[in-house]
């Protein structure tokens, strides 16, 4: 019999999420800002982290949404999805950190009421 562990605030999904959107926005200012390249040039690690870590996020808001739970958090998800339609990457890139990293310390915090 295998023992489940829950996950912790760390390892969690949106904890990788929320570490590799900051990472990939930092990598974006470095290579705009410090190489001068061109806002066109410079876009593709903002477009990684929406599509890469946007999607799973949008998905599970429109589950929930699907299941009729609202919240708050699917605002932000209308926000990313409406970033990529206007090409605003950087606005879309900033809502996906917002939203992993809410939902990763709210997972941390939730871990931590109950151990």
């Amino acid at each position: 019999m295998t023992s489940h562990r829950p996950t912790t605030g760390t390892r969690s999904k949106e904890f990788i999420i929320a570490i590799a959107t900051a990472a990939l926005i930092t990598l974006h200012l470095i290579v705009r800002y410090g190489f001068d390249w061109t806002p066109a040039d410079a876009r593709w690690p903002l477009q990684i982290a929406v599509v890469f870590g946007g999607a799973p996020l949008v998905w599970e808001l429109f589950r929930k949404a699907l299941r009729k739970e609202f919240g708050s958090d699917l605002i932000a998800g209308v926000s990313i999805v409406t970033s990529v339609i206007l090409n605003e990457w950087l606005a879309g890139a900033f809502v996906v950190l917002m939203l992993s990293g809410g939902e990763a310390l709210e997972n941390y915090a939730v871990l931590r009421a109950s151990s």
